[in-house]
């Protein structure tokens, strides 16, 4: 998971994947029925959308980390739901509640922080919901060639921003956590 978060912390500092509050999500393609089918009764669907990149296949590892960092914190606050991720290339099921969240950015700022920030919203059987904008910042302490230790700071940053999400859902009441 380390070596994910290197990934995504080496190329968050790419210029490609900065992108401004209007970003929108990443493109979905048309699913098929058995990808559909995947998500059993019971699970929480995370959809995470990343700004448009000229490298795809980078947008989808960031949405892969990010989605694995929303699932940790979500568990770590106490929801014992299961979380599954839902690709880009999945149709989530309108069975089963869904958090959308989209990325605006996830990238070191111009003092070299840090900085997390998206917005979510959450979509149930019993109603759907904007959940609102978070951000979270985390101080670069080391210098900028420490590459694990800067990985660490993206994690902080994002965990920041999500522990504030989990609290607007509980607030909610439209997902059992």
């Amino acid at each position: 998971m380390k070596s994910l978060f290197m990934l995504v912390t080496i190329l968050a500092a790419s210029p490609a994947l900065v992108s401004g509050a209007g970003a929108t999500g990443a493109s979905k393609t048309q699913p098929t029925k058995a990808a559909s089918e995947k998500i059993q009764p019971g699970f929480l669907q995370v959809a995470v959308n990343v700004p448009a990149s000229l490298r795809p296949w980078v947008s989808d590892k960031i949405a892969e980390a990010f989605a694995a960092r929303v699932a940790d914190t979500l568990h770590q606050r106490g929801a014992k739901t299961e979380i599954r991720y839902v690709d880009s290339f999945d149709q989530p099921t309108s069975r089963q509640p869904l958090l959308e969240i989209n990325l605006i950015e996830w990238r070191s700022d111009h003092i070299g922080n840090a900085v997390c920030t998206f917005s979510a919203g959450l979509s149930t059987p019993q109603g759907k919901k904007s959940l609102g904008l978070f951000t979270g910042t985390s101080m670069m302490m080391f210098s900028r060639h420490d590459w694990p230790i800067r990985g660490d700071q993206f994690e902080d940053a994002a965990r920041q921003a999500l522990v504030d999400l989990y609290k607007r859902i509980t607030e909610t009441r439209l997902l059992r956590t």
